[in-house]
C-alpha cells in the first residue's frame, strides 16, 4: 500500500509503502510517470495519432489552395489548338504565389513524423518486452540505441529520423514494399 504525503517545507512528495520509503520531487514523479507511458508505447501511439491529425488538416489546406489555383488558372488561360498541338498561355499575376500551395511539403513532413513515432514506439516497446532491463536502465530516450537486423555490433540511435533505419530494427516485424520504402526515404 502506498501513501502520498506532501512535505510543505521542502515541497517534496513523500511516497511511503510497506516495502520501502522513497522521497521524490513532483518533477521526478512526473518524469517517472511519463517515462513509463513512453516505455509502454502508449504515448508514441498518441503522438502518432496527433501528428496524423495535424497532417490531415494541413493536407486539407493544401488541397483547397490547389483547387483555387487550378480554377483560377483555367478561367484565365488561353487555349489554342494547332494541328496535333495544344498551346496554353496563362500570365501569372505578379507577387508571391499562395503560400498554402507549399503546404504539401509540410503535410508530407508531418505524415513522416507520425510514421516515425509509430516505429519508435514499436522498437522501444519491443525492446522492453524482450528485455525489460534494456529500457528500464535508460534514463533518457535520447541516449537509447537499438540493434539492427543482422548486426550485433552496429546499433542505431533512436534519435534518427530515417524511417528505413527504423524499419531495420531487430525487433521490427513490419515489412514494406520497395515503392513504400522509396517514399519513406523522401519524407
Amino acid at each position: 500500500m502506498a501513501v502520498l504525503v506532501t512535505d510543505t517545507n521542502t515541497k517534496k512528495f513523500i511516497i511511503t509503502s510497506m516495502a520501502k520509503n522513497e522521497t521524490a520531487t513532483a518533477e521526478e514523479d512526473l518524469k517517472r510517470y511519463w517515462y513509463s507511458r513512453w516505455k509502454e508505447g502508449f504515448e508514441w501511439l498518441t503522438m502518432a495519432r496527433t501528428l496524423r491529425a495535424t497532417s490531415d488538416n494541413i493536407r486539407g489546406v493544401f488541397l483547397a489552395a490547389e483547387q483555387r489555383f487550378l480554377r483560377d488558372f483555367w478561367e484565365k488561360a488561353e487555349v489554342k489548338r494547332e494541328g496535333d498541338a495544344i498551346h496554353i498561355k496563362r500570365d501569372f499575376p505578379p507577387g508571391p504565389p499562395d503560400p498554402e500551395m507549399d503546404m504539401y511539403r509540410v503535410y508530407m513532413g508531418q505524415a513522416g513524423y507520425a510514421i516515425e513515432n509509430l516505429l519508435k514506439g514499436i522498437i522501444i516497446s519491443g525492446m522492453w518486452l524482450d528485455d525489460p532491463q534494456s529500457i528500464d536502465g535508460v534514463d533518457d530516450f535520447k541516449k537509447l540505441s537499438f540493434p539492427l537486423k543482422g548486426s550485433a555490433t552496429h546499433p542505431t540511435h533512436i534519435k534518427t529520423h530515417e524511417l528505413v533505419d527504423l524499419l531495420s530494427a531487430k525487433n521490427m516485424n513490419l515489412t514494406f514494399g520497395t515503392e513504400e520504402k522509396k517514399i519513406m526515404k523522401k519524407t
